[in-house]
């Protein structure tokens, strides 16, 4: 793989934010982003492994197919390994911004990616989908068949999509979607709601949305496998009224309890961050906990989700954007036991689509966001919920990054396909 061309200042910024963070001396793969795949490459993620070696997956279009592909970068070589095709199928993907190809490494070093298919239903304005798995057992060199995750494969198409996957200690995997099979299975019964219904895996609009208020909402849905996702159980219902179009967000404690992050609709169409708890491995959540009130009246779906992280110390740290009138803007708080945080205002009145952090340390975590008043993506480290300067660092938007292990990587999306960085400490 050759660098990419283009010009940024990425490598010196983030080598500075690393240095203004206390994390010591660093280094880069090149004075330039590396480029991952081809032009028509889009919605990175990444992560890093146990020896340092960083991944990443993306999708990649060709023609009138969409597909997965992988790529690695080891410790001491010059540039990321060749291209694969994670799917198997070819066009076995959808591609969104909301639900790119998620990416998880196991603390045995297996690799594991997830996405969401594109299954087209005459009738229906927006594809049906299921949530797929494939496993690398070799460090990225081959994938598995892919797997259906959601429990419902083979029954009435639905929406399973706004994806996510996280690894506990003991190696259980866990996967979280937005589900949309009871409210179809309720809108199918009513051909006048079928005739109304205008919506993206569930998603309405305005009016639709309201007529459609008795009709039970999208699910937030938590899978599990024990086995290295050679098979999913039966997935927990987390919660029966989420915003069905902004992704959600998983995270694992160093103590096993699983977290996840949503947007859910609240009475009067209110659409607000909302958090659950499990302890017993994903069978049961506890009740939506709001991370906030922010009073977001809203009446259709404005495509951002949250992101979660959890810490060493066992902080449980929140980015999120909000559209109240009055105070819209993202936020980050963080709750180390039954409050979080008066949330600390990272970009005020302006529409942010994408946000994502990483661990860093303890009590450390990265934040990179899009910055929509001049198309940068902004970075800023955050100590014990205390947020730095924020660094401006390059232009694009859909960032992704993951830290670990003497390693920050971060790749996002540009008008010439997937750029990434990774800096070496």
């Amino acid at each position: 793989m050759s660098g990419s061309v283009m010009q940024s200042t990425a490598a010196a910024v983030l080598v500075a934010a690393v240095l203004a963070s206390g994390c010591g001396e660093a280094s880069t793969v090149g004075e330039q982003p590396l480029r991952l795949g081809t032009e028509m490459s889009a919605v990175s993620t990444t992560a890093v492994g146990l020896d340092g070696t960083v991944y990443w997956a993306w999708f990649d279009r060709d023609a009138d197919a969409t597909n997965v592909y992988f790529s690695r970068l080891g410790p001491g070589e010059d540039g990321p390994s060749t291209p694969i095709r994670v799917n198997r199928v070819d066009g076995e993907a959808n591609m969104h911004g909301q639900a790119p190809a998620q990416l998880a490494v196991g603390s045995n070093g297996d690799i594991y990616v997830v996405w969401t298919s594109r299954i087209e239903v005459e009738g229906r304005r927006f594809p049906a989908s299921d949530v797929l798995f494939a496993r690398s057992a070799d460090r990225g060199l081959t994938f598995s068949e892919a797997r259906i995750v959601n429990d419902d494969a083979g029954g009435p198409p639905t929406g399973h999509t706004f994806h996510d996957v996280a690894v506990s200690p003991d190696g259980t995997i866990y996967v979280s979607w937005i589900d949309t099979r009871a409210l179809d299975a309720a809108r199918n019964g009513s051909s006048d709601a079928m005739h109304h219904v205008d919506g993206e895996v569930g998603h309405m609009h305005g009016h639709h949305e309201s007529m459609m208020a008795d009709m039970p909402g999208p699910e937030i849905r938590v899978a599990k496998s024990t086995d290295g996702g050679r098979s999913f159980g039966t997935s927990a219902v987390v919660d029966a009224s989420s915003c069905p179009c902004c992704r959600t967000s998983l995270a694992v404690g160093a103590d096993g309890a699983v977290y996840v992050a949503w947007r859910k609709v609240y009475e009067g169409d209110i659409r607000d961050v909302a958090l659950s708890r499990s302890v017993d491995g994903g069978a049961t959540f506890s009740d939506a906990r709001r991370v906030h009130v922010d009073g977001w009246n809203f009446t259709g779906c404005p495509h951002t989700g949250p992101d979660i992280v959890v810490d060493a110390g066992g902080g449980v740290h929140v980015a999120w954007y909000t559209g109240a009138a009055g105070g819209s803007g993202l936020f980050y708080a963080v709750s180390d036991g039954d409050r979080f945080t008066e949330p600390v205002t990272l970009l005020s009145d302006a529409p942010v689509s994408q946000v994502r952090m990483a661990q860093d340390g303890e009590r450390g975590v990265w934040l990179a966001w899009e910055n929509s008043r001049d198309g940068a993506i902004n970075l800023a480290h955050a100590q014990a919920g205390i947020v730095e300067p924020v660094i401006r660092a390059f232009s694009g938007d859909q960032p992704s990054m993951a830290v670990g292990n003497g390693v920050i990587s971060i790749s996002w999306t540009t008008p010439h396909g997937v750029a990434a960085e990774v800096i070496r400490q």
